[in-house]
């Protein structure tokens, strides 16, 4: 395990500091997960954040504070993937009016997030 040189203030006189973990211990923590808080579980990148549009994008702009969820969470799993994929959800990104299916999110396993198919 890795412990970040830099560290946060939480509360009077508390710091929070930053974990990497590797993606073997990220496995091991992840089977004891159900007893740690949300916020411990997000520090512990358990918890995986990503955009979501709840709306068709076109809609959502002629509907300003429906664009996107920016602080939506998905569990992290073993098997997360690309799109993205889990064993609890798909993410498909079908454009009905042009019946186009568009390339799925790219998963980084080192860094734990979701980038677009160029790696943004």
């Amino acid at each position: 395990m890795q412990v970040a040189k830099t560290s946060s203030p939480v509360k009077k006189g508390e710091k929070a500091v930053a974990v990497a973990l590797s993606p073997a211990e990220t496995r091991d923590v992840y089977a004891s997960r159900r007893f740690l808080d949300g916020a411990t579980q997000k520090k512990l990148g358990l918890k995986v954040r990503f955009d979501t549009y709840y709306k068709d994008p076109l809609v959502a702009k002629k509907n300003p504070g429906l664009e996107i969820d920016d602080d939506f969470y998905v569990p992290w799993e073993p098997r997360i993937g690309d799109g993205p994929t889990s064993a609890r959800f798909a993410i498909v990104d079908y454009d009905s009016t042009t019946n186009t299916l568009e390339e799925p999110a790219k998963w980084s396993v080192g860094e734990k997030v979701f980038l677009d198919p160029q790696a943004r």
